[in-house]
């Protein structure tokens, strides 16, 4: 599902319920249920695949039924109206008797526009579906035993814009909303309210567990600019949002427009200020959202080189993070996630995002110098004279010390090395320093291996501060 289009379906839902209770229907063949009554409403559920459920209402009078049945994906389905033993409204629902609206799928029934007009009495209505989904279902009376039903013509389309106040649409909105107040997704849901350009409201809400939350506003007309600040118990603003016109969406099925912003928030007291700059009547709702991916790190455990750096990345999380060290003295992190090495040992860096998640990596901190385990005799090549650099490393004064072993194979004696050549590289590929002789006395007997330092000056350093923990060598020259 794409980023806000269950906060949409949520409102579509409500707007259902106002369709139903209001008479006011999408097509013209059920104009002749206006003004009817809301009967039955479900609210948001979800249905096995065929597996009916069940619901009873109460008609006061003798009357047709309306009905608005919304679903995420048509499927087959089938609604029964029953009083005791018999059916008295049977409607099978194919693919074809979807309509596509606001992002749901939407079924509508007039009874009495098929000649089903029920008695007064209590009827028990059961609906089942093809296949596992959520759906709500609103039922209202339509045209009742009095109204002339067959004298409407039905070319003749009601337009009700002209007759209707302005603010009608919205206090149908708003009057659905309120009756799912106590829904366990809503937390806040205003009155249709006017205000003046440029003057604040302010509506307190209640978040119970860290969670996303989408924030959804409603106006009159487009063109209207808005800006958002939710504020956390302490007075501290969490979340500040511009809306400016091009933002809002229509929504044909309520002649409103409509604008739906998500966010993550951690279980807390916040208010919600809004302030347009222009005078309006407006709608606002705050529900909880699908449920979030956790956030994450990108790294869990990690190496750096005292001196150097690593950053950590924190995954699907929104707004400021707070970043710490248990150890200090061995690394620190700044505000965005950079963790620098600041001597042997280990610490943990710990994320602690907006909502409240805490996510921890573990830093181990190393010596700036490259170590490999020396090679015996066995370990050298046969048949050749070859050199390991085990270890690398700065020197107080900043000479480039490396430590070499050399291991002779060969069925003689090496004397020395012609070209001598050793070149030390970095981690990250770029080279350290060069030690380069034209002959290196070794003196070294068949079969043994020899330990010598090898030093390149300070000056002769291509980089003086290199990272050399995971740097590399290259040898050359020839032994005689």
């Amino acid at each position: 599902m794409s980023k806000g289009n269950w906060a949409k379906k949520m409102i579509s839902v409500v707007l259902a319920v106002c369709l139903c209770a209001g008479g006011l229907f999408c097509r013209t063949d059920t104009v002749a249920a206006a003004q009817a009554e809301a009967v039955l409403y479900t609210g948001v559920q979800t249905a096995a695949a065929r597996n009916p459920d069940y619901y009873t209402f109460r008609l006061d009078r003798r009357a047709g039924l309306n009905m608005v049945l919304m679903v995420p994906e048509r499927m087959e389905a089938a609604i029964q109206v029953s009083q005791g033993n018999t059916a008295v409204v049977v409607v099978p629902i194919d693919l074809s008797a979807w309509q596509y609206e606001e992002g749901i799928w939407v079924f509508y029934y007039s009874s009495s526009m098929n000649g089903e007009i029920l008695n007064a009495g209590e009827y028990t209505l059961g609906i089942a579906f093809a296949q596992t989904t959520k759906y709500s279902l609103a039922v209202g009376e339509g045209t009742s035993q009095d109204s002339d039903a067959d004298n409407i013509d039905d070319s003749d389309d009601i337009d009700d814009s002209d007759d209707v106040d302005d603010s009608d649409d919205m206090d149908t909105v708003s009057d659905a909303i309120s009756d799912e107040v106590s829904d366990s997704n809503v937390l806040l849901v205003t009155d249709v309210e006017s205000v003046s350009a440029y003057e604040t409201v302010s509506h307190e809400f209640t978040v119970d567990k860290n969670a996303r939350l989408a924030f959804a506003l409603l106006v009159q007309e487009s063109g209207v600019g808005a800006d958002i600040y939710v504020y956390d118990e302490n007075g501290d603003t969490v979340f500040a949002r511009e809306i400016e016109s091009d933002d809002w969406e229509y929504m044909d099925t309520s002649d409103v427009y409509g604008c739906i912003i998500e966010r993550t928030f951690s279980a807390g007291e916040y208010t919600l200020e809004i302030n347009f700059d222009t005078d309006t009547l407006y709608l606002a709702g705050v529900f909880y959202g699908a449920a979030a991916e956790p956030a994450s790190l990108d790294q869990t455990a990690v190496t750096v080189t005292v001196g150097f750096q690593t950053t950590l990345n924190v995954r699907n999380a929104e707004g400021r993070i707070a970043w710490s060290s248990d150890r200090r003295q061995v690394a620190v992190v700044n505000s965005k996630g950079v963790v620098t090495g600041k001597r042997q040992g280990s610490a943990v860096i710990t994320a602690k995002t907006a909502d409240g998640q805490e996510l921890s990596c573990k830093v181990t901190v190393m010596a700036n110098e490259y170590k490999e385990k020396r090679i015996s005799i066995s370990g050298f090549e046969k048949g050749e004279c070859t050199l390991q650099v085990y270890k690398a490393s700065y020197t107080k004064n900043g000479d480039l010390a490396l430590k070499c072993r050399i291991g002779n194979r060969l069925k003689r004696k090496v004397k020395s090395f012609k070209n001598f050549k050793v070149t030390f590289k970095s981690s990250s590929g770029k080279t350290v320093g060069v030690y380069l002789a034209a002959s290196k006395k070794l003196n070294i007997p068949a079969g043994k291996v020899k330990d010598f330092t090898l030093v390149i000056r300070k000056s002769a350093l291509k980089d003086k501060k290199a990272d050399l923990r995971e740097g590399s060598y290259i040898v050359s020259g020839k032994y005689k």
